[in-house]
């Protein structure tokens, strides 16, 4: 069940966080979810976890489009790849939430920017348009960041080395079987 963030009141970009704790919002959704189901032959969905939900806008960092994705009563801290295959099949289809919400992109190419990078989509069409096959290109997501905290002394050594055409690394720190031993260049190490 693909959604409109616009018309749920939404601008599409929201946290995770701030969505899941947006209790009208949810009860809104398994609403929806519930009649989707119902609409489909499903029947009563109370308590399982399809039709899945995707709120969706306008890309906003290059891709595609944007879509928070629903399990289905909270929103996916990035995204599933299999709802990312749905999305962008969707974006296919000529009247769709899905199509409305697309950027174009070259090629066959569909990016799904979700709450923690994008997935990238290729789709094939026969000459009708239609699609027949998606596959995952690759998902990015952040997955470590960090600072590295580097002595005021290292890094005045390291200018010094680079003025006097010295060697650059700064290993005498490091264990004396990780030192580098310039003479051994070439030979085998003992196992």
């Amino acid at each position: 069940l693909l959604l409109r963030a616009a018309d749920l009141g939404l601008a599409g970009d929201e946290t995770p966080a701030a969505l899941d704790a947006n209790a009208a919002l949810l009860d809104r959704l398994e609403q929806l979810r519930r009649e989707a189901g119902r609409r489909m032959g499903l029947g009563d969905v109370a308590g399982r976890v399809i039709p899945k939900v995707g709120i969706l806008s306008p890309a906003r960092r290059g891709g595609s489009l944007t879509s928070r994705y629903f399990t289905p009563d909270r929103c996916h801290r990035s995204h599933a790849v299999t709802g990312a295959l749905c999305v962008a099949a969707a974006s296919r289809i000529a009247g769709s939430v899905a199509a409305e919400m697309l950027v174009p992109q070259a090629g066959s190419l569909v990016t799904v920017e979700h709450p923690s990078g994008a997935i990238q989509v290729d789709l094939s069409l026969d000459a009708a348009g239609q699609v027949t096959r998606a596959s995952l290109v690759r998902t990015a997501r952040r997955i470590f960041e960090g600072n590295v905290i580097v002595p005021a002394s290292t890094i005045l050594a390291l200018a010094e080395r680079a003025e006097t055409g010295g060697e650059l690394t700064h290993d005498n720190h490091a264990s004396p079987s990780l030192q580098p031993d310039h003479g051994r260049r070439g030979q085998r190490l003992p196992a």
